[in-house]
């Protein structure tokens, strides 16, 4: 639910919502570094590049998906 109320084809995404969503995904399943990343990637599309310092930390704790969205979303 985090990414489908962040995709634009709605005339405006809702951001807030989707962090509704991230949120508790991330409560009931903290471990999920998937959820994490999809938030941080959520956060950069939204115009928030702190989302670039939660990929790199993903990318220090050694989870390489981390890696290409970095590449990706935050190589300016």
């Amino acid at each position: 639910m985090g990414i489908w109320y962040s995709i634009k084809h709605f005339s405006t995404p809702d951001y807030k919502k989707s962090f509704e969503y991230f949120d508790k995904a991330i409560a009931i399943q903290p471990n999920r570094k998937d959820i994490q990343l999809n938030k941080a990637c959520v956060k950069i599309q939204s115009g928030n590049k702190t989302g670039c310092d939660d990929l790199r930390k993903l990318e220090t704790e050694g989870y390489p998906d981390a890696k290409v969205a970095l590449q990706r979303f935050c190589s300016n």
